[in-house]
């Protein structure tokens, strides 16, 4: 009764939960596919990534302020500026393991890999300490 009178939604026209869980599952796969377009396509660019993550924030947060009614512009940079704060979180928890990752046995850029230079830098996972 209270969803209908204050919010004006009628329990019984909600969408089924599996669609909504489906749709999402769909919206976040596409969305973390995006900053991996470049490597996909064969340019394993760092600078190309984040230049089509920005324009996908940006589009993204845009969108959502013209759906709320709020300023468009402020809603892109709001969502550019979170997107950016999440990349520099993830970068910054990623340093402290560059040290770690090499050792005298294996030194950053050694590579077995055919057809890759040997003196080119590899990226690699922290595994811990």
């Amino acid at each position: 009764m209270h969803t209908r009178e204050e919010l004006g939604v009628d329990p019984n026209e909600l969408p089924s939960p599996v669609l909504a869980g489906l749709a999402s599952l769909l919206a976040f796969s596409l969305g973390a596919l995006v900053p991996l377009l470049p490597y996909l396509i064969g340019l394993p660019v760092l600078t190309a990534t984040l230049g089509i993550t920005a324009v996908a924030l940006v589009t993204g947060g845009m969108i959502v302020g013209q759906l709320t009614g709020r300023s468009v512009l402020r809603s892109g940079l709001r969502q550019l500026a979170l997107g950016a704060l999440a990349i520099g979180v993830t970068f910054a928890g990623r340093l402290p393991s560059s040290a770690a990752a090499t050792s005298p046995e294996r030194p950053v850029g050694a590579c077995n890999c055919p057809g890759r230079p040997r003196n080119r830098p590899q990226a690699r996972l922290f595994t811990g300490p």
